[in-house]
């Protein structure tokens, strides 16, 4: 198997904030839609999961949008976990996420 696409260190972060910001509108939308659906409705999820979130935008959207009722859990690489924890400083309702120390790459 082939090394990740984006590769790994500031550079590839920058790239992956940059996909981030192109896709957080649809993004939002689509995760405001499945908090719609009959079976969320009104309800907040228990807890949400990123596995190989990167540099934590999807970790955070899921967190404003979906409100989980514990902290999201963020799995990445090891080169990724200070960079989540500068873009999740604090979720919707103030919880930082989850990082747990095993890199995504080998789980």
């Amino acid at each position: 198997m082939g090394g990740y696409a984006f590769g790994d260190g500031p550079t590839a972060a920058r790239r992956l904030d940059l996909l981030a910001d192109l896709f957080e509108p649809a993004s939002r939308t689509f995760l405001e839609r499945v908090a719609g659906l009959d079976g969320l409705a009104g309800r907040r999820p228990g807890l949400a999961v990123d596995l190989g979130c990167g540099t934590g935008h999807t970790t955070r959207l899921v967190a404003e949008v979906l409100r989980p009722a514990r902290p999201p859990v963020a799995v990445a690489e090891a080169v990724y976990r200070s960079l989540i924890r500068g873009v999740m400083t604090a979720t919707a309702h103030g919880d930082k996420p989850a990082i747990p120390k095993r890199d995504v790459a080998h789980v």
